[in-house]
């Protein structure tokens, strides 16, 4: 019989782990209104929301199921819309309360579909996208970022696609 830690590090993890995640930090999902040149979503977060969010992407990752999860999000401040260096258009962005994150094992690996309501960003990605997702979660984390990921097919991109933007920790403890 294997430990948590053990069952943990080989990805075999039972149901009421896999399901198990609490959100930590703060998570900001946002995008410009009046960026026409780059349209899409910019994403970071504190230190404990990259902790929580690579937390969770690892789940979704080792789950042999479909599976989505609510990530609440927080409506940046001037110092975290500084972040693209975008200075112009501070007064013109939007952001949604929710971010619903939804991960199907089943579908096709390359799968991104983005979308938005007044409340609620919804992103369902299939297994390759969500590695990307991961991946470019570790690059906010190691203060990297400046990046855009998104679907493959280039007449969605500009629209669906998430730019990653790092350090932010070190803006200060209210960023």
């Amino acid at each position: 019989m294997l430990t948590r830690s053990e069952r943990r590090l080989s990805g075999v993890l039972t149901v009421a782990e896999r399901i198990r995640w609490n959100q930590e930090g703060r998570v900001y999902l946002w995008r410009f209104r009046a960026r026409a040149k780059d349209p899409g979503w910019n994403l970071t977060a504190d230190e404990g929301g990259c902790r929580s969010l690579l937390a969770l992407l690892d789940r979704f990752i080792a789950a042999r199921y479909s599976c989505s999860q609510t990530i609440v999000l927080t409506k940046p401040d001037r110092r975290v819309q500084a972040m693209p260096n975008f200075h112009a258009e501070f007064r013109d962005w939007s952001s949604r309360a929710e971010w619903l994150l939804r991960y199907r094992p089943d579908i096709e690996p390359g799968t991104w579909e983005l979308s938005a309501d007044e409340r609620v960003v919804q992103l369902l990605v299939g297994l390759r996208k969500l590695a990307e997702l991961r991946d470019g979660v570790l690059s906010i984390a190691e203060s990297i970022g400046d990046y855009a990921i998104g679907p493959d097919d280039e007449a969605v991109f500009d629209e669906q696609r998430i730019f990653l933007w790092g350090r932010l920790w070190g803006l200060g403890r209210d960023a």
